[in-house]
């Protein structure tokens, strides 16, 4: 079980889980690093710096566990990539490129799907040009991306790491919800966007990813990490995010937001996000706001990603889950009154250090915990063993079908679900498309 870590593409180690839990399950455990931030995703989106070195970083990793794996007992024909956030992002895309074909055999994606729209960064050079007027390299951006990359080698790197955390690096110094130093189409790894590769069954993108076994899923409060988009607007819009968030902050920058990023469109798709997650009652509003940003960030991708797997599969295996298993701690954002549910990453707790922070939530160690701990780990290794979750003593985890699209909610007791926030997800996945297309049609 090859274990890619999450961090936003920027931050994060391999150092920080502790996989002897899924060891005692009888896997071996490999944990990564790989480059991150502007050494491992900045682009020029040419020859000069095409970027994605990060991924490349992965590659060769599986590399060396394909080489070198049975010598610590491991099997090189059955392997299994899976990762969280960032890291689910970076499975999902390894997934679809078919030159990590033989590398691996079975991916679980926690929290990430490349059907995503931030999931490529759509301007990457317009960040290398402001990374390289915030180190001095350049007075505008008229440089010849030679020149640029010449002048970025020799900067310090503490200079880069300063420069890569100015806003107008990250997200060109306006609110976005679209991270700008991410994977990039590049040509050798990533040819097109990842949708495209997919809607063509005929791609070889399409056939490699459809002959891999996918567990992908999500939690039930992805976005608890919403809090750290809105920080900035805190001031500027008058509001305490610790009581609530406003409507006004939903339908002023949120949905704008989303409706430019997801869809290029403006104010048509922008009221309609608006209208759909919009309420009187301010609690929920607050909900809604993070549930928006859960919906079109992970959940809705995570079941596109799940649909497009299961549609005219070969052989293989597709399984849904959803984590709702809450901590009295808040992991990894802070945690606000009105919030509910299992917060992004929460899963990571159970599966990778119930003795390093039972002193921040005691049900880690209480009997019901270890036992979800085992049950937790038991599916993900059955899985990663045969391809099916399922186990003597475990709640049926039935297959994902674009009938029924089953689930199952992983808390203290196990329950089958189907058809997630299926309102939710038939607004973003089929109802906003239709109008957009719609709308385009009536323009021309």
């Amino acid at each position: 079980m090859f274990w890619i870590h999450g961090g936003g593409f920027i931050t994060g180690s391999g150092l920080g889980y502790d996989g002897s839990f899924l060891a005692k399950k009888d896997v071996i455990v490999v944990t990564i690093n790989y480059r991150l931030g502007i050494f491992g995703f900045l682009s020029t989106e040419d020859a000069r710096m095409p970027s994605n070195f990060g991924l490349w970083d992965m590659i060769e990793a599986l590399k060396w566990v394909n080489k070198n794996i049975a010598a610590f007992g491991g099997d090189p024909e059955s392997v299994t990539v899976f990762g969280e956030s960032a890291g689910g992002f970076a499975v999902s895309l390894l997934a679809m490129i078919p030159r990590t074909e033989g590398l691996f055999k079975r991916v679980i994606t926690q929290s990430g799907s490349a059907l995503a729209f931030m999931s490529i960064s759509k301007n990457p050079a317009r960040s290398a040009k402001n990374m390289g007027q915030l180190v001095g390299c350049i007075a505008d951006k008229s440089i010849a991306n030679n020149a640029l990359v010449n002048c970025l080698k020799q900067k310090t790197s503490e200079e880069l790491l300063k420069a890569q955390s100015d806003p107008g690096t990250q997200f060109f110094g306006n609110f976005s919800l679209s991270p700008a130093i991410w994977p990039v189409i590049d040509g050798e790894l990533i040819l097109r966007s990842p949708l495209d590769s997919l809607n063509n069954l005929d791609s070889k993108e399409s056939i490699y990813f459809r002959s891999l076994d996918m567990m992908a899923g999500t939690t039930n409060n992805e976005g608890s990490i919403m809090p750290m988009f809105l920080g900035r607007l805190r001031e500027s819009m008058g509001f305490n995010i610790t009581q609530d968030i406003p409507t006004s902050v939903l339908c002023d920058v949120v949905a704008p937001t989303l409706a430019k990023e997801m869809f290029n469109d403006d104010t048509f798709v922008s009221d309609l996000i608006c209208n759909e997650y919009s309420t009187d009652d301010i609690v929920q509003q607050s909900r809604n706001i993070v549930n928006l940003l859960a919906d079109s960030w992970f959940i809705s991708p995570t079941i596109h990603l799940l649909d497009l797997h299961a549609k005219y599969k070969t052989s293989a295996h597709t399984y849904q889950y959803l984590y709702t298993q809450t901590l009295k701690f808040f992991f990894p954002a802070p945690h606000y009154p009105w919030m509910e549910g299992a917060g992004h990453a929460a899963e990571l707790v159970y599966m990778f250090g119930p003795t390093v922070l039972n002193d921040m939530d005691e049900s880690l160690l209480s009997d019901e915990g270890k036992t979800f701990t085992d049950v937790l780990l038991t599916y993900w290794t059955n899985f990663a063993k045969s391809g099916n979750p399922n186990g003597d003593g475990l709640v049926t985890w039935k297959q994902f079908s674009l009938t029924d699209r089953d689930y199952l909610e992983l808390k203290f007791r196990p329950v089958p679900g189907q058809n997630l926030y299926a309102k939710r997800i038939k607004f973003l996945l089929q109802d906003l498309p239709s109008n957009v297309k719609n709308s385009v049609k009536v323009e021309l």
